[in-house]
């Protein structure tokens, strides 16, 4: 990456973090509009509430980090060649050596706190997922294999059964012991008429699971497995294909991915509020 390509890439840089600056802005007033209406409906339990709010203060720090300058690196001068009264001459540094140490750098101060802010969001999804169902009891065939199930499966399939009951006796399951029948749920998800996840009205229900995919792949390339894979098998270094940077990306693509997460929680909450009123409009609990 020559100068102009890197100065190219840093303006698209600050335009996409004033981009996530600015979402998040609107998103953040717009999600504490939502929480307030689940406080006035009660549909969420105070310490639930309160852990909806800290997970999504996390975030907040999360896109702080992602705009922050601190220890960004410095591009130092070219040193002329210089000789000492012994004779010694030190080896000059060119321009172009200083700027290649430089963009060498910046680079892997980057890579670093795109590291640290993956690693930090999928405990992020887990508590504003827990927020709405660390309390549900899921039953069903295999309690091993719905355990494993993502946090976002879990609260589909949880606001189905309460839409959609089987009978009087789950809806008093649901509504009075927190108990889900899962694989009731689950087979209302992946119907294939599609009308009841249809009914959730949600796009962005993968998000969680794209944050989990880059966090695990930014973790496992420093492995010791995952670097032998690469230099033994494969015979390369991960490489983002834009900045040319050892890196999962950049942070065009981190203030997107922030971006989605964003909207990902928008649609969460939004989901709990429509069950609510779905539920209260057919005379349940």
């Amino acid at each position: 990456m020559n100068e102009n390509e890197f100065q190219n890439y840093q303006f698209l840089e600050d335009a996409a973090i004033l981009s996530l600056n600015g979402t998040w802005r609107v998103l953040r007033e717009k999600l504490n509009k939502k929480i307030s209406k689940i406080k006035e409906t009660d549909s969420l339990g105070f310490d639930d509430l309160n852990t909806l709010v800290d997970a999504l203060d996390t975030f907040e720090a999360q896109i702080r980090k992602a705009k922050s300058r601190a220890d960004e690196p410095t591009l130092k001068s070219a040193t002329k060649q210089v000789t000492s009264k012994s004779g010694t001459t030190k080896t000059q540094r060119t321009s172009e050596e200083a700027f290649a140490d430089y963009i060498y750098d910046y680079f892997h101060w980057q890579h670093e706190k795109i590291d640290e802010i993956l690693a930090k969001l999928p405990d992020v999804f887990a508590s504003v997922f827990d927020s709405f169902i660390i309390d549900v009891k899921f039953e069903g065939r295999d309690p091993e294999w719905i355990r494993k199930r993502p946090h976002a499966v879990k609260f589909q399939v949880f606001n189905l059964v309460k839409r959609f009951p089987r009978d009087k006796d789950m809806n008093e399951d649901i509504q009075v012991y927190g108990k889900c029948d899962f694989d009731y749920g689950f087979d209302l998800l992946n119907d294939p008429s599609h009308v009841y996840r249809q009914h959730l009205m949600q796009g962005f229900d993968f998000v969680e699971q794209m944050i989990n995919h880059l966090r695990n792949f930014s973790q496992h390339k420093h492995h010791k497995d995952g670097r032998k894979i690469l230099k033994s098998d494969l015979k390369r270094s991960i490489e983002d294909p834009v900045t040319g940077a050892e890196s999962v990306g950049n942070m065009i693509t981190l203030c997107s991915a922030l971006v989605l997460s964003a909207y990902q929680f928008d649609e969460i909450i939004q989901t709990w509020i429509d069950t609510d009123t779905y539920v209260k409009g057919k005379g349940g609990v």
